[in-house]
């Protein structure tokens, strides 16, 4: 390539991936080289880059073999193309988040995987000989006869109203399907003993769903409930992109997302976490506004006002890369006061009428997570915006 010729980054890949990229956009005329990348995802990790005036094309063959090629890794999962994974409660609130689910389902003609967990009393030699083993079908009740123990008979009650609640809620969807007001999508049940959030991270391990969909609470609650506990815990450890459902929010379906609001924070990781949002978002139209979103480390800082022009600065550098990369995107880019930064954002999710916020976090240590709460997790409690949070 000539020296003279400006090169942009088209995309981070393993080292394998890349190369079968630079193979391909070559056999179009394309010419692209391969280099390292640092920070804290260097390692296997390399960057594709090409010619900046080849950017818009070389997306479009790079988009279509990144699509082939997750078509081919979802078979490892719940069916051919894929499922949705919903952790459940049997309430109400679960319910909005099983339509938004059904409907993203038919979309990508994929399956849901509802998933409950329950925390059982220390199990006995009784319910431990029943819970080995067994499957757990309509209309079963998984233990019998009489209990020994106070905590046999109490972990016994929870499993047999578990059951109750799963069959009642599957006779209630097949209702509604039957009825058109959810669309007809394959789905399936598990019932799981467990802490709620290490249920669902392994079986998140196990079948390698697209994406996680998750409650949260409302912000008028005074502190953290359980369902907000568990989704903070699960977006801080996944490695699977989460989205969380307002319990007030006003969207049914992925349809009704019209605006979602990009934290950036001029990092690697940024550009894998956008391109997970365009492929999640591809079968709707949508408006991305970018913002700089401070990390840990800033959050308590006071801003500057270097910093403040340098942000600026990278602020419309990654508007015109997106809209270099994705020219039928439809981009805006805002600077986000950082003082008061929680209820600043407020007021700009309320004056751009942003449907989903949505950020890379970066996946930390239990000590870390404990005394140093991530962004995304301070957020959830905080926001009464459905949030899509992915991970590096």
């Amino acid at each position: 390539m000539n020296e003279t010729e400006k090169l942009v980054t088209l995309a981070i890949h393993s080292t394998e991936i890349a190369q079968s990229v630079q193979l391909e956009l070559l056999s179009h005329g394309i010419k692209s080289e391969i280099s390292p990348v640092g920070g804290e995802i260097a390692g296997d990790y390399v960057r594709v880059r090409v010619i900046e005036s080849d950017l818009p094309a070389a997306a479009r063959i790079e988009d279509e073999m990144r699509t082939n090629y997750e078509v081919k890794q979802a078979v490892k999962a719940e069916s051919n193309n894929g499922c949705l994974l919903v952790p459940i409660d049997f309430s109400s609130y679960s319910e909005k988040n099983i339509r938004i689910a059904f409907h993203l389902a038919r979309c990508y003609g994929c399956q849901v995987s509802l998933l409950h967990a329950y925390e059982a009393a220390p199990r006995g030699n009784l319910i431990e000989d029943f819970l080995t083993g067994q499957t757990l079908l309509k209309g079963q009740s998984l233990l019998t006869g009489q209990a020994s123990t106070k905590r046999e008979k109490e972990t016994e009650q929870i499993i047999n109203e578990a059951i109750k609640n799963r069959d009642e809620l599957s006779e209630k969807l097949q209702s509604m399907i039957a009825k058109k007001e959810l669309p007809n999508v394959n789905y399936s049940f598990s019932i799981k003993e467990g802490i709620p959030e290490e249920v669902i991270l392994e079986h998140s391990r196990a079948i390698q769903p697209i994406l996680i969909i998750m409650g949260t609470h409302g912000s008028n609650k005074k502190s953290p409930n359980l369902i907000g506990s568990v989704t903070a815990e699960v977006i801080e450890r996944s490695k699977v992109p989460v989205f969380t459902v307002s319990e007030n929010t006003t969207l049914n379906s992925f349809e009704d997302i019209k605006n979602i609001a990009y934290a950036t924070r001029f990092e690697n990781e940024d550009q894998m976490a956008f391109e997970q949002l365009m492929r999640l978002m591809k079968p709707f139209h949508i408006k991305v506004h970018i913002f700089h979103l401070p990390s840990e480390a800033e959050w308590d800082e006071k801003e500057d006002y270097e910093k403040l022009v340098r942000n600026e600065i990278m602020l419309n550098g990654t508007r015109d890369y997106f809209k270099k990369k994705y020219p039928d995107l439809e981009t805006e880019v805002h600077m986000v006061e950082k003082d008061n930064t929680l209820q600043t954002l407020d007021q700009f999710v309320q004056e751009n009428n942003i449907d989903v916020i949505s950020m890379n976090t970066h996946r930390r240590s239990l000590f870390v997570r404990l005394f140093n709460p991530s962004v995304a997790k301070r957020m959830i409690f905080h926001t009464d915006t459905s949030m899509l949070v992915f991970h590096s």
